[in-house]
């Protein structure tokens, strides 16, 4: 996947800046339930983790360069599981965490991923206690030519008398609230995060 932006909106300015992967993706929450949902995020090799000169630790190099590091390597997906409190914290991430890079107070979509991770919603994948297909989805990588930013990830979903925070049903008829995260894009909230039902 590509996204194109002006780059007035990337500290460093870079060029024409590619769409990061790592901590991106997205969520579903189950309003008919109540209980929640999920939230699946790549993760990989890029250091999205740098708190000064993110831009560079992402793309390499300040300056003409299209290539985010790393986004290639290791890459996998992250299982989050959320109450409906969680959902609604979610939604003001962009206002109330702090800017992850301190030095430049800008906020990007980092920010998603900093409310699900202080918030210890991850599902523990190297837990025995977690059954894959149950607790977390089994994804795979898209292998077709040219398909290879799809994931393709399978959960088998609770009977609705076994329904727990976190694990919906998500019945029919029923509706459900989609969410968006773009990792990083500085200063461009509409973007960083959206939603639909």
């Amino acid at each position: 996947m590509t996204f194109m932006m002006s780059t007035a909106f990337v500290e460093g300015w870079i060029a024409d800046p590619q769409f990061v992967k790592k901590w991106s993706g997205g969520c579903l929450k189950d309003h008919s339930s109540a209980m929640g949902g999920i939230c699946l995020l790549e993760t990989n090799d890029t250091n999205t983790e740098g708190t000064s000169n993110t831009a560079i630790n992402i793309y390499g190099a300040s300056g003409a360069t299209t290539d985010v590091q790393g986004d290639d390597t290791n890459r996998g997906v992250l299982t989050y599981r959320l109450s409906e409190a969680n959902f609604d914290a979610l939604e003001t991430a962009w206002t109330d965490m702090a800017d992850w890079d301190s030095g430049t107070s800008t906020q990007d979509g980092r920010c998603y991923y900093n409310y699900l991770d202080t918030n210890s919603l991850l599902v523990d994948t190297t837990n025995a206690a977690m059954i894959e297909y149950l607790d977390y989805p089994k994804c795979t990588q898209g292998t077709d030519a040219g398909d290879t930013d799809s994931w393709y990830c399978q959960l088998f979903l609770p009977a609705r008398d076994q329904q727990t925070t976190g694990y919906p049903r998500f019945d029919t008829p029923g509706v459900i609230t989609g969410y968006y995260m773009a990792s990083y894009i500085p200063n461009v909230e509409n973007v960083s995060f959206s939603k639909t039902s």
